[in-house]
């Protein structure tokens, strides 16, 4: 039994620890009346699985188009 407890303890412990702090770097590109734009930016992800920080760069990414004018943002995942 106390090998059990042992193992579930060190499992328990090891999967806690796969929480990280992740960097979503976006581009985003804004085209208004001809003329475009690039600017950067980056965000923290703190205490995340990679799973869970991967969908919260995903979940950052806009793309829209209002009377000819569009703006699009691409994020990235650092480590």
């Amino acid at each position: 039994m106390k090998k059990v407890l042992g193992i579930a303890v060190l499992a328990t412990v090891l999967l806690a620890s796969c929480k990280k702090n992740y960097t979503c770097e976006c581009t985003d590109v804004e085209i208004e009346g001809g003329t475009t734009t690039t600017t950067t930016s980056s965000f923290q992800i703190e205490e995340a699985t990679s799973s869970q920080a991967q969908a919260a760069c995903v979940e950052a990414k806009i793309s829209t188009t209002q009377g000819g004018d569009t703006f699009e943002r691409v994020c990235e995942l650092k480590k």
